[in-house]
């Protein structure tokens, strides 16, 4: 049991997929966060997933989102760019 104290935290996390691949990524970090669906009360962690469609983003920051995915450099997908 760890004596460090929690802290909110916020993990954004752009990606390009289909709606159904949003679905299973969305599903895996559920199941990550809270692995038992059954257990009795609140989760340990406190947690929800927010899911924003692209389009609905203000221009500027769906370019800058885009950017992320799209930046050259020695990292392939899913390695941080």
């Amino acid at each position: 049991m760890s004596s460090e104290e929690k802290k909110l935290w916020k993990i954004q996390i752009p990606v390009l997929a289909t709606g159904s691949e949003i679905e299973a990524v969305t599903d895996a970090l559920g199941r990550a966060l809270c692995p038992d669906d059954d257990h009795a009360g609140s989760c340990p962690v406190p947690w929800f997933i927010v899911v924003t469609d692209g389009d609905s983003l203000d221009r500027q920051e769906r370019l800058d989102l885009e950017e992320l995915l799209h930046t050259p450099d020695d990292h392939g997908p899913g390695e941080g760019g």
